[in-house]
């Protein structure tokens, strides 16, 4: 019994030790140390292994705040009144102006007047954008493991850091590249996995019935006087056919323009497309979808499309596909009926018939996997989750690193 209570007063005494070279307060401490029974109070080894821990724990805590990197994904703004970018949105540029998305990393992406892209995926180090039309000059900022994707059409661009000019008109199937800096490495149809362009060359793609091929002036050095100077992003006209893709901040004229009695299709070139709704309805939008050329047809539904008319739209694209039924034409048309109901309308399931249509259809189409990425993203916001779970996993099985790969993930594993 003495031994015992010998014991218990040494242990006490290292206790009490331990806790003034731990400086704890006395109330702490007697609250720690209260000596009302020998079972109540905690083991030394206890104690000091709480106390360990605890200490270890607030250090890993503290290390993990203040020492380990953040990897928090971009953000961008549209416009130069800096308003906050929508992932997934269509973005267009208004007539005659440039419409800028600035990126937090400090990329910066410039559309032309009347180009249309949206952001689709945002990364820690890059993101990916989809180029439906248009023109667009790009300035991305290289840091350690950047990666950058610019879709246009069935072409993806892979960017890591460079600044280049971007052409896609879907209407000629014609893509062009101009690169002022840096290297970048293209993929699509008429090129042969993937197509290394270094700064001052440019490449051009076009298609048509017989297929893709790329340009006579492909992957050519650049002219010392078309290249962009290193203060701002520009486009100019060297990588494409300035007749459909004109120089920016420059108007086209049109040839054989009446003045004083213009045609609609005149006023649409100069860019006027309410004018040229209103002058083509007083012609008769019934006459244009039933006898109009492709090109009249595919002409109106961009005009409609800008004037904010999408019932005129969907008809030119409806004729479209009924007297062109099979053709390039009608893929071009089933697809972009797709995409006006879900980004014009919001009518997310009509969208997914059309990307279906479109994949029926044209199963090995050049837009096949975007139609794929897109019937996705329209069955989960039309509220068809379980058609959306199955369409992801169909766009993985093919596209496992596509556009939409991320999506199509967080829907089969949520």
């Amino acid at each position: 019994m003495t031994m015992n209570a010998e014991k218990m007063r040494s242990l006490a005494k290292a206790e009490d030790a331990w806790a003034e070279a731990s400086h704890i307060s006395e109330t702490v401490r007697m609250r720690l140390f209260a000596r009302s029974t020998p079972a109540a109070r905690p083991s030394l080894k206890k104690v000091i292994w709480i106390g360990g821990t605890c200490t270890a724990l607030g250090l890993a805590a503290a290390f993990a705040l203040t020492v380990l990197p953040k990897h928090s994904n971009l953000t961008f703004a549209v416009g130069g009144d800096e308003r906050r970018g929508t992932l997934g949105k269509w973005v267009s540029a208004a007539d005659h102006e440039l419409l800028p998305l600035t990126f937090s990393d400090g990329t910066q992406i410039v559309l032309e007047e009347a180009t249309q892209a949206r952001v689709t995926e945002l990364q820690s180090k890059g993101a990916h954008v989809v180029l439906e039309r248009g023109r667009l000059a790009a300035s991305v900022v290289h840091q350690t493991g950047t990666r950058w994707e610019l879709q246009a059409g069935p072409f993806t661009v892979f960017v890591r850091g460079t600044r280049f000019n971007l052409n896609w008109s879907p209407e000629s199937a014609r893509f062009a590249l101009q690169l002022n800096e840096g290297k970048v490495d293209v993929t699509g149809p008429g090129l042969v996995g993937y197509k290394s362009v270094n700064a001052g060359q440019t490449l051009q793609v076009t298609g048509g019935p017989q297929g893709w091929h790329m340009g006579n002036s492909a992957i050519e050095p650049a002219n010392d006087a078309d290249r962009v100077d290193n203060a701002a992003p520009a486009i100019d006209s060297s990588a494409a056919d300035s007749r459909e893709l004109p120089t920016l901040g420059a108007t086209t004229p049109s040839k054989g323009t009446n003045a004083a009695n213009p045609t609609w299709q005149e006023l649409a070139t100069a860019g006027n497309y309410a004018d040229a709704l209103a002058l083509a309805r007083k012609a008769g939008l019934s006459k244009i979808y039933s006898s109009g050329s492709v090109a009249d047809l595919t002409r109106l539904a961009q005009v409609a499309r800008f004037a904010g008319s999408t019932d005129t739209a969907r008809g030119a694209l409806r004729g479209i596909r009924e007297r062109f039924a099979g053709g390039p034409e009608s893929a071009m048309a089933t697809f972009d009926l797709g995409r006006l109901a879900f980004d014009a309308s919001g009518r997310y399931l009509e969208a997914a018939h059309w990307f279906q249509d479109y994949l029926r259809e044209f199963p090995h189409g050049n837009l096949a996997r975007e139609a794929r990425g897109r019937l996705v993203e329209s069955l989960e916001r039309g509220g068809d989750h379980l058609g959306a779970r199955k369409a992801a996993s169909d766009y993985l099985l093919q596209y496992p690193n596509g556009p939409h790969s991320g999506l199509s993930r967080r829907l089969l594993n949520p």
